[in-house]
């Protein structure tokens, strides 16, 4: 049984042990039924819960009888409430109750609460989205293959969470079976990235479910990812059947060909890229398209350019389309006169680009949800035009309300008797804002929260209480030669708790005796204290002060430290954790296990599902650690994580919030040489992902969560090449797809340290990219750490920065589970392009 279970379920059981029967909801144990997402899960109005616990049903459990599903089962009647309002149930189980959210649930932070009879179990949490669109998966693990139906080319499956429908659905009912209830929200869906025709209509036979029926491209394959969109909303990603195992797909450089400095793939469709040269001296940079699951190659005639004469390659892309899009040249006069009157779309869906006119010159371009893209055109202010990615039709884009109110804010407090910085500014409700404006921006000894509406117009003020000032992060030092870096309004905490209609600003003593939140009510401006512990303050050593929402537990966290701090550490010490809890108004501290400390830099601390995390750091190996510290917000209580054995170091560790887990880079004497550490949180235990036999180090490209997998590009001993690696995240097994014939390199070409051999210099056109280059989708991928082409640190040393050439020509894309990469031979020279589809 998982450590968050045993925690938090036992403490419970033990506060409400005055009745056997009393059910008890595991906090982190309510979750959207399709997409098993972990708590703090998102479901639709409308959709399907699964929570988990202790004596929620009886023992032999009980199912509705029938259609409505009724909101009270079994006798004593088990009841589900969300947020005071009755759930219909299709099942009670001890351990498990599955339950529809009503219709009319409002978005937003929803409390839970089962009785069982007259006993109730404490409230936990779950997050109500307008739309929050998921697929049921087989064997309902929430990721992989679709639980779908295929019928020649008809693809048929349930999904839930997409929105009201038309007619409005009622609550325990099934859809009417003619006309059917259709989602108000248009639905997109595409599969291996190629646009699939698709109908969703609410279920006639299924209680809170869609049926969906997608037609699937003849050029299909299994292993293709599904993508299934509601508005701009995606669903979970899930997979067409199952790939029996990685294809590596190769196309050569043509004959004639610029040696490659760049390749940008399409975010649905990795297999669809464009690939371009250096710029040329007319602002052209030479570029080919390349389609490998048709396995065309052609050259592009037009020239494509960017404003940026520093960019690598003029190609955006857009993460929820297969299109890919440029501004076409050469470019005209100055970029900031605009450079372009025209714009290329490429589409896999169509057999030519698409050509754009411009009303004006354009001095960028930029994606946008749903496939479309903005010209941003030149002028004072810019100003941009919407461009229709299927149709090429260009429309103004609609005036945003309270457009100008943010710069009109900032400047607003500038006269209030010498409370002249601004050092924060938040939204409240009814079209408020409010303030925080002092006499200084570093060190302010008097400060005042002002609201304002949107005309601009002073609505209210409150001073800060007598003896206290905000607590500003310490200003970051600029090197040498640097300008001074602008204003950074992280530097002070502020939330605002739309719950309880409260601001919460961190805060100082003015004599440095103590640490606390002030409290502002948003409807009075009432201002209260309420202090930390003694002797804890907020490790105020780092150029911003990070704040942690908890929402399983309705608390803020802050990273604590034994001294007042201001001045910037590195690394900046923290000992422990603050919390704030919002209901009750209380401060209390979290101390480290074995006075143990972490790194308090936001750059080395995050939150996975409410698990705060950071890494101890020692100052004599920079950017590595040894021990992960966690604060578990549902049961604030802290613990560390060890490394496992034979690993002495991990850096640079990254979210797998899909998981519960933290990966790193795991380290003995260089980068990547251990391979990789993952940290699971929810069972408090960690595990290697070892680099292989015959590699000497391993570097992250991607994490594939569509198929819980992690891809890492292996460099091999001896400097004898190198080749990419794919990890499964759940069972540790490795598969190692062959370089196609002629391959030694993939990615890039190291330059390796004295002593490593066999290596060569990065080959021509391997130089600093420009801005998005080798981006992939969301998730882990390109310039992770220990990313090949920085020269490999000698033993002892922390993994230096990654060169900054490593991500122009390779790419993990987990939007369409697939690698792209430039290959070359033992020489250096470069080949071609290759595909690897991830499993």
């Amino acid at each position: 049984m998982r450590r968050v279970m045993l925690v938090c379920l036992l403490a419970t059981a033990a506060g409400q042990a005055q009745a056997p029967a009393t059910p008890v909801v595991n906090p982190r144990g309510v979750l959207n039924a399709f997409s098993l997402q972990p708590a703090p899960s998102a479901v639709a109005p409308g959709g399907l819960l699964l929570i988990e616990g202790l004596q929620l049903g009886p023992p032999e459990g009980v199912t509705a009888p029938g259609i409505p599903w009724p909101t009270q089962l079994g006798d004593p009647p088990v009841e589900v409430r969300i947020n005071g309002r009755p759930a219909p149930l299709f099942s009670a189980r001890p351990n498990r109750i599955l339950a529809q959210v009503p219709w009319e649930t409002p978005p937003g932070l929803a409390a839970v609460v089962v009785r069982r009879g007259e006993a109730q179990s404490r409230p936990a949490r779950v997050l109500v989205s307008a739309l929050e669109p998921s697929v049921r998966t087989a064997g309902d693990r929430g990721y992989g293959p679709v639980a779908g139906r295929l019928s020649g080319r008809i693809l048929s499956f349930p999904a839930t969470g997409l929105g009201p429908t038309e007619p409005p659905a009622a609550n325990g009912q099934v859809g009417p079976s003619d006309p059917p209830a259709r989602p108000r929200q248009p639905v997109r869906a595409f599969v291996g990235g190629l646009p699939a025709p698709v109908r969703a209509t609410l279920s006639p036979e299924r209680v809170g479910e869609f049926d969906i029926r997608v037609e699937v491209p003849a050029e299909a394959r299994p292993g293709d990812l599904i993508t299934l969109l509601v508005g701009q909303r995606s669903a979970n990603a899930v997979t067409l059947g199952e790939a029996s195992g990685p294809e590596v797909q190769w196309l050569e450089r043509p004959e004639g060909a610029p040696e490659f400095r760049s390749l940008v793939a399409a975010g649905l469709r990795g297999g669809y890229l464009i690939a371009s040269g250096a710029r040329g001296d007319d602002g052209c940079y030479p570029s080919y398209l390349f389609d490998f699951d048709r396995q065309r190659t052609r050259k592009i005639e037009a020239c494509l350019t960017a404003a940026n004469a520093g960019a690598r390659t003029p190609v955006v892309t857009a993460a929820d389309s297969p299109r890919l899009a440029a501004l076409v040249g050469p470019p005209q006069g100055e970029p900031r006169a605009g450079v372009s009157l025209k714009v290329m779309i490429f589409d896999p869906a169509k057999d030519e680009p698409l050509t754009v006119e411009l009303p004006e010159p354009a001095v960028n371009l930029i994606a946008l949800a749903g496939g479309d893209f903005a010209a941003v055109l030149a002028g004072n202010p810019p100003r941009s035009v919407l461009i229709d990615g299927q149709s090429g039709e260009v429309r103004q884009p609609q005036p945003a309300a309270g457009a100008a109110t943010t710069a009109t804010l900032m400047d607003l407090p500038s006269g209030l008797e010498g409370l002249t910085k601004v050092l924060a500014i938040t939204a409240l409700p009814q079209n408020l804002f409010a303030a925080l404006v002092a006499d200084d921006a570093d060190r302010p000894t008097a400060a005042r929260l002002v609201a304002f509406n949107r005309q601009g117009e002073v609505v209210g003020s409150r001073d800060f209480p007598e003896g206290w000032a905000p607590l500003v992060a310490p200003p970051r030092t600029p090197a040498a030669g640097a300008a001074q870096p602008a204003a950074n309004l992280r530097r002070v905490a502020v939330y605002f708790d739309p719950q309880r209609q409260v601001l919460y600003v961190a805060a100082r003593r003015s004599d440095r005796s103590r640490d606390a939140m002030i409290a502002f009510s948003a409807e009075s401006l009432e201002a209260g204290v309420i202090e930390f512990p003694e002797s804890w303050f907020v490790a105020a050593c780092s150029p911003s002060l990070p704040v942690f929402t908890l929402e399983l537990s309705r608390k803020l966290v802050l990273l604590g430290g034994g001294a007042p701090e201001s001045e910037i550490k590195n690394p900046c010490p923290a000992t422990g954790f603050l919390l704030l809890d919002l209901e009750a108004g209380k401060a209390t501290a979290v101390g480290l296990p074995g006075q143990g400390q972490f790194d308090a830099d936001p750059a080395v601390t995050g939150d996975v599902n409410d698990f705060i995390y950071g890494s101890n750091t020692d100052p004599s190996r920079r950017n590595l650690a040894d021990t992960l510290y966690v604060l578990d917000g549902v049961s604030a209580s802290a613990f560390r994580l060890d490394l496992p054995t034979g690993v002495t170091s991990f850096a640079n560790p990254v979210a797998l919030p899909a998981m519960n887990a933290v990966l790193a880079l795991a380290t003995n004497r260089v980068a990547g040489d251990a391979g990789f550490v993952v940290f699971d949180l929810g069972n408090a235990e960690a595990r290697l992902l070892p680099t292989p036999e015959g590699f000497a180090q391993v570097s992250l490209l991607g994490v594939f969560m569509a198929t819980r997998k992690l891809a890492a590009r292996g460099i091999r001993s001896g400097g004898g090449g190198s080749q990419y690696l794919i990890y499964d995240l759940v069972t540790g097994d490795l598969l190692s797809p062959a370089n196609p014939e002629g391959v030694a390199w993939v990615g890039n070409v190291p330059q390796l340290a004295a002593g490593q051999g066999g290596g060569t210099q990065n080959p021509p056109g391997q130089g600093t990219p420009g801005p998005g280059q080798g981006t992939p989708g969301p998730g882990p991928g390109a310039g992770q750490p220990g990313q090949g082409g920085a020269v490999t640190p000698a033993p002892g040393q922390a993994p230096a920065a990654p060169a900054a050439a490593t991500p122009v020509l390779q790419q993990g894309n987990p939007r369409s589970n697939t690698i792209a990469a430039a290959a070359f031979d033992t020489q250096g020279r470069q080949l071609g392009l290759l595909v690897v589809r991830v499993p």
